[in-house]
């Protein structure tokens, strides 16, 4: 995935344009449905409970919970791409245990959320600015364990930025630019949010909240599963190099 790299460090720039564009990869169509299906199936309910009664904090509970996806994306991609330091190291050394707990880790949220398991009483937590603690700690968890798995996404301008971020002669160039790339990520992935916003506005069936929320747990179970058996990884890869053989029918076409 990394064919072509330069040993030129991408400017600001490059990094966030980068970011941006690689919402529209491919490996975005194993992203996107089942996490805006989590926070959607979330932002209801809190709606449904009365916590946010369909006004702006309902808008705000579903950013929350995008942004807490995001920072856990953001995260574990730079854990990993800082190789040289003794975080990063950390990180390379345990990536195959950390995505089999990743992907058990987002199973047991989307079990929950299925209701294959009966969750506990909403009076079970001792406040509730720690339930939302726990529901948000919970979106970042589900967005580092996709950031363990986004390798196959590694264009160009990533892959040199990951160079310079694992080398200790440009770390501080690298790292910084890691985060501007996932803030590139993250502007489209938000935009994508305030779509669903007005979506759930509309929203009057009462039956559609649990079709919603079921449809996102079995969707969660089932990315877990493929991230915790490494097919997750096999299924991105697969998914790029056929855009990537597309791209190229087109080109000899002459489109």
């Amino acid at each position: 995935m990394m064919d072509g790299l330069t040993d030129r460090i991408p400017t600001i720039g490059e990094a966030f344009i980068s970011g941006l564009l690689s919402f529209f990869s491919p490996c975005i169509l194993a992203l996107l449905p089942v996490v805006l299906l989590y926070v959607g199936a979330i932002s209801l309910e809190r709606r449904e409970h009365g916590a946010a009664s369909g006004g702006w904090r309902l808008r705000v509970e579903l950013f929350l919970h995008l942004g807490a996806f995001l920072g856990g994306f953001i995260v574990v991609l730079v854990g990993l791409a800082a190789g040289d330091t003794f975080v990063g190291r950390i990180f390379l050394l345990g990536q195959k245990a950390m995505m089999v707990l990743g992907g058990l880790f987002t199973m047991v949220i989307g079990i929950f959320m299925a209701g294959l398991i009966p969750r506990a009483s909403r009076e079970g937590f001792p406040s509730s600015v720690h339930r939302r603690f726990m529901e948000r700690l919970g979106s970042a968890g589900v967005g580092a364990a996709y950031g363990l798995v986004w390798s196959p996404c590694v264009g160009p301008t990533l892959g040199s930025i990951i160079l310079a971020a694992g080398s200790p002669d440009t770390a501080d160039q690298g790292i910084p630019l890691l985060v501007i790339h996932g803030l590139g990520f993250g502007l489209p992935l938000l935009f994508s949010g305030y779509i669903l916003d007005g979506f759930l506005r509309r929203i009057k069936q009462p039956w559609i909240p649990l079709v919603l929320e079921k449809t996102a747990g079995i969707s969660l179970v089932v990315a877990g599963l493929l991230i915790a058996t490494g097919r997750f990884l096999i299924l991105m890869d697969g998914l790029f190099q056929t855009f990537d053989s597309w791209v190229h029918v087109l080109i000899q076409g002459g489109l």
